[in-house]
């Protein structure tokens, strides 16, 4: 609504806003969170901002302001103080100071200033934010951010006095900065033009225009000013002189000051200790939000922090609450970092102000001087970082990550990590660390910072780098969506295959059943990689690869097609005959033996079988190794007993089944071997005569698929017996013999003529006993004939 009611701004003109930021409510920064800020693009330039803009209309259109002359005096105060504020702004020019893209604008309605983009001010960090989680690593390192703000001001002669979770802001890159909110700011020489900013009533603020300072946040020097030395009445007011008579072990001291502190300098470094309480608060989700929680009455803030520090809600007791939660929530590696913690906020916190540290001092404070809380500070610059020590800070970074939580991994740590990647001098030793922060993210977030720069990557990396890639395999499945997958780590993996290195091929081989163990592979992928690995594995002179090529197409095999499966069987037995070593020799079993499984019965019969046999005869076999090979050939043996003994035992009962219900006989199956029916016995054939044909009870053999009765014999089309009880289908054995003896069962659906006598139907039959199908008459002897009469035999 702010943005809204600007619309005549001229600056905004410039910017498309493009939302208020991941919050419950509207960001707020400045003093008292007066200005609301909204995220912008430049129309032109396409230049990311923050826009803040601060509506005067919330003040002007009070009724107060045209009926209470007091309420309009107070509105136009606040107002000469924000103006105050953009001017003392655009001059100040520091990495910890935030940046303005344009000046202070005026208008009817509103101020309006463009800076760089920001997260927020740290109130709305601290819990208005949705899912910005601070961690203590990260609040030392703002914290120390902070410091070297205020350490810039006070070497400019400049002092603040208005510091507060609302006039910090966090970045955009993470890094924390004093912004809005120099409205109380004064020159240490300079008249205090300001002073009844600091003559805060003995009651909780009204709803009027907010011209104090925020109490909660200034120090007990500032808040008498009444007396007539501030920090000398303070001093003697109380015998507390630090906050380590609250209780709190005081075991390192105070940083001893090497600069002199003037006494109103020293209230911003109170200030910095209660912020940095509020946002230790936020990273341990304490309930206790503030240090001093007065709602800018004097007598509150007096009771809490100056006469009964140690009560409930005291001061003193919040911070050892604090302490407390630190101790229970912090993470492992930063559990050493709660006293140095308490023992720099007991110095900042110290109500006598020469007792507090100098900005510069603080800065080197063993809170701030940790390993993690420098690490931050070194990856917000690390592009400007030389060789040497980039390299040393690098390789001690990986041990550093724990103490990171996701939100600063994903903010802090991976950019300037993707940054470096595209040093090629710098990737053996970022990408590993690049890989070890993408397991903590989701992977979705990861692909999305990470794709532009492995596109890059996958294309060119050579050498070092793409053995790198190539051992990291795994790690890149895991935090790569699938489309990201099929794009860039298959085609990294071809090529990879197609490398002169034998250590890529031995990595890319590793890793290739890993990725399609999973779901997320499919046959197109490993039509791209099979023909490489089929070609590492005939023509590589490394065993190391050959091997690793026969294991990895030894795990693809459930996937592939029968004829690939045929083809990497033929391609066996060249490597089998071109390499004699064992190792060879049990990988080619071991691809054997994981394509009988997926092949059936006749494929192991035909071809693994034989193929496994033959490598029972390598010389190079030891002992173990032969017993190992003969215990798969006894093994594929078995598996094919087992399934012919099933198949034959079917058929069998099959052909009980029918025998017994009617007597009818059908052509077996291959291997069939029916039972005969009852009564029949079996007789011996030779030659090419039948061996599953039924025989006349005189013995002669009955044709191949036909049926004998007592009459004469029958074709399966229901062909009748003739008088001479023999028929035949064209295929007669040497001597005629073979088949089963049968004694009893005529056809049941053989046609008969007038006298009775059974009529051949479909057959030829000859004194000789052969005859042909066909759909001759039947002659009146009941035979009937195709005129293809065999020699010696006569056609009825």
């Amino acid at each position: 609504s702010s943005v809204a009611s600007a619309a005549a701004s001229r600056l905004l003109a410039k910017y498309d806003v493009i939302d208020c930021g991941n919050s419950a409510t509207p960001l707020q920064g400045g003093v008292h969170g007066l200005w609301m800020i909204a995220h912008a693009r430049n129309t032109k330039t396409n230049q990311e901002v923050s826009i803040w803009t601060f509506d005067k209309r919330k003040y002007t259109s009070d009724p107060r302001y045209n009926k209470v002359q007091s309420y309009k005096s107070a509105v136009h105060t606040l107002f000469d103080i924000i103006r105050r504020d953009g001017s003392l702004m655009a001059k100040l020019i520091h990495p910890r100071v935030l940046k303005l893209v344009e000046p202070f604008e005026e208008t009817a309605a509103s101020f309006t200033v463009v800076t760089e983009p920001v997260v927020g001010s740290l109130h709305d960090v601290c819990g208005n934010v949705r899912e910005f989680d601070l961690g203590v690593a990260e609040v030392l390192a703002g914290g120390v951010q902070l410091a070297q703000a205020i350490e810039f001001l006070h070497t400019a002669g400049l002092v603040h006095r208005g510091i507060s979770p609302w006039t910090c802001v966090v970045a955009e890159d993470g890094s924390w900065k004093l912004g809005l909110g120099f409205v109380y700011a004064k020159t240490s020489v300079e008249a205090d033009e300001l002073r009844d900013a600091f003559n805060f009533p003995p009651h909780d603020a009204n709803d009027g225009p907010p011209i104090h300072a925020q109490l909660a946040y200034t120090a007990p020097e500032l808040a008498h000013p009444s007396q007539p030395n501030a920090s000398t009445a303070a001093a003697a007011a109380t015998p507390m002189q630090s906050l380590m008579d609250f209780g709190i072990d005081n075991t390192m001291g105070a940083v001893p000051s090497t600069v002199a502190t003037p006494p109103d300098a020293a209230a911003d470094i109170f200030s910095l200790g209660a912020v940095m309480f509020r946002a230790l608060s936020s990273a341990c989700k304490s309930q206790t939000t503030e240090l001093i929680s007065c709602k800018g009455n004097a007598a509150t803030y007096r009771r809490m922090l100056l006469d009964a520090p140690n009560s409930t809600g005291g001061a003193g007791a919040r911070l050892h609450e604090l302490r407390n939660l630190l101790a229970r929530s912090g993470s492992a590696m930063m559990n050493d970092a709660n006293e140095p913690i308490f023992d720099l906020l007991s110095n900042a916190l110290s109500q006598n102000p020469s007792s507090r540290p100098s900005a510069a001092n603080l800065t080197r404070h063993p809170a701030f001087m940790r390993p993690e809380t420098q690490a931050l500070g070194m990856l917000d610059n690390l592009l400007a970082v030389e060789t040497v020590p980039k390299v040393q800070f690098l390789q001690s970074l990986a041990g550093l990550l724990p103490a990171f939580n996701v939100r600063v991994k994903k903010s802090r740590v991976l950019p300037p990590l993707l940054d470096e990647l595209r040093n090629a001098n710098m990737q053996s030793i970022v990408l590993p660390l690049v890989l070890e922060v993408g397991q903590s993210l989701n992977s979705n977030d990861f692909s999305a910072a990470f794709r532009p720069h492995l596109a890059s990557l996958c294309s060119n990396a050579t050498g070092e780098s793409l053995l790198l890639l190539c051992s990291n395999v795994p790690r890149l499945q895991n935090i790569l969506t699938d489309q990201a997958m099929a794009q860039y780590l298959i085609p990294l993996l071809v090529r990879g295959c197609s490398e002169s290195d034998v250590r890529v091929h031995v990595e890319v081989l590793k890793h290739i059943p890993g990725i399609f163990s999973t779901q997320r592979s499919n046959y197109a992928h490993l039509q791209m990689l099979l023909p490489q690995v089929k070609r590492l594995a005939l023509e590589t002179t490394a065993a190391s690869v050959r091997v690793n090529a026969l294991k990895t197409i030894a795990s693809v095999m459930p996937h592939l097609s029968k004829e690939e499966v045929d083809g990497i069987i033929a391609m066996l037995g060249a490597i089998a005959d071109h390499d004699r070593s064992s190792a060879t020799a049990l990988c080619v079993a071991g691809v054997i033996e994981a394509a009988s499984k997926s092949g059936g019965i006749e494929r192991e019969c035909l071809s693994t079988l034989p193929l496994l046999i033959t490598l029972l005869a390598n010389k190079s076999l030891s002992l173990s190794q032969f017993e190992t090979l003969l215990s798969l050939v006894n093994g594929s043996i078995q598996r094919v007993g087992n399934a012919r003994r099933k198949e034959l035992k079917e058929q069998a009962d099959v052909q009980r089944t029918i025998s017994q219900s009617g007597g009818m006989n059908t052509t077996s199956s291959f291997g069939s071997m029916p039972q005969p029916a009852l009564g029949a016995t079996m007789t011996a054939g030779m030659g090419a005569a039948d061996p599953f044909a039924p025989a006349m009870p005189s013995g002669a053999p009955v044709g191949f698929g036909t049926t004998a009765y007592a009459g004469g014999i029958g074709m399966p089309s229901r062909a009748a017996p003739i008088a001479g009880g023999q028929a035949s289908t064209g295929l007669p054995s040497a001597g005629g013999h073979g088949g089963f003896r049968i004694s009893q069962s005529a056809d049941p659906f053989a046609p008969v003529t007038s006298s009775g006598a059974p009529v051949g139907f479909g057959t030829t039959t000859y004194a000789g006993g052969i005859g042909m199908p066909s759909q001759a008459a039947p002659s009146a002897r009941g035979q009937a004939s195709t005129g293809l009469p065999s020699a010696g035999d006569q056609l009825a």
